[in-house]
């Protein structure tokens, strides 16, 4: 596992092509494991690191969201409690019965659900941190972020992503956005995505927030966004920014899901 800061590891894999981590955050009290990936195996090593690192025995998973690639591997932690959003549980059951988002097949280990939910924040008082679970809707509905209030560090699941953030059929652009915002009043000195970079600035709240905006105003048929026909990722990015292919295609999904190209043809402009 990568040391990313402080007490704070990170496991990497890809899925469907994009940059994947998860993380184990140690704490005095209780150590953290911030999504568990696309496996039990994939998972392993982030339970070796939470047993390596727990003073007492006290693990704690946290699941982002429902999507696969975050909680596909919660059977390794089968022991242990899965903390998520109220709603989480109930479309992760319902993912697992083939309702709703498409995902893979889940494993054979199967998919414990969370066994401690909440609605808009949960708070642990870990002696040399305080944790904080707060919703996040936008990507999801049922998105949630980490926050450590004293190393003002923000673990953000998919609600923050580099180069671009991803649209799913659940997201909500103007809850979203609000979001946005709500977490940039924190101002986290280390941000660490899910996805893209495994270690960001708080300018990627700024970065996340730009292209939403956009993408938002032109699904609502802002002629001006449109100017000149650009639709290419890399003129949605600040300059000079490197759009791998997985985000062009993920760009070109959002441009589908914020209904941008109901509005204007684009397949000339996308590349």
């Amino acid at each position: 596992m990568d040391h990313a800061a402080g007490n704070i590891w990170l496991e990497r894999v890809v899925a469907d092509g994009f940059p994947t981590v998860a993380a184990v955050l140690a704490t005095r009290r209780r150590v953290f494991v911030v999504d568990t990936l696309t496996a039990p195996t994939a998972a392993a090593p982030l339970l070796a690191k939470a047993e390596a690192v727990a003073m007492n025995g006290a693990i704690t998973v946290v699941n982002t969201h429902a999507h696969w690639d975050h909680v596909y591997g919660n059977a390794a932690f089968a022991d242990h409690d899965i903390v998520a959003h109220r709603a989480c549980r109930a479309v992760l059951a319902a993912q697992l019965r083939g309702v709703g988002e498409p995902a893979p097949e889940p494993p054979p280990e199967g998919v414990p659900l969370p066994t401690i939910v909440f609605e808009s924040a949960l708070i642990f008082h870990c002696g040399d941190e305080t944790v904080h679970l707060l919703h996040a809707g936008g990507h999801t509905p049922e998105s949630i972020v980490v926050w450590l209030e004293r190393a003002r560090v923000l673990l953000a699941g998919d609600t923050l992503e580099w180069p671009l953030p991803c649209l799913g059929e659940s997201s909500d652009l103007g809850a979203w956005r609000k979001t946005i915002g709500k977490l940039r009043a924190l101002r986290p000195k280390l941000v660490i995505p899910s996805h893209g970079v495994p270690v960001a600035g708080a300018g990627l709240l700024d970065a996340n927030e730009a292209y939403l905006g956009r993408l938002d105003r032109a699904g609502e048929g802002d002629g001006s966004v449109r100017t000149g026909g650009m639709f290419r990722a890399e003129d949605w990015v600040a300059a000079g920014v490197e759009v791998p292919a997985v985000y062009r295609n993920a760009h070109e999904e959002n441009l589908r899901l914020a209904g941008v190209t109901d509005k204007v043809d684009i397949s000339d402009h996308l590349g």
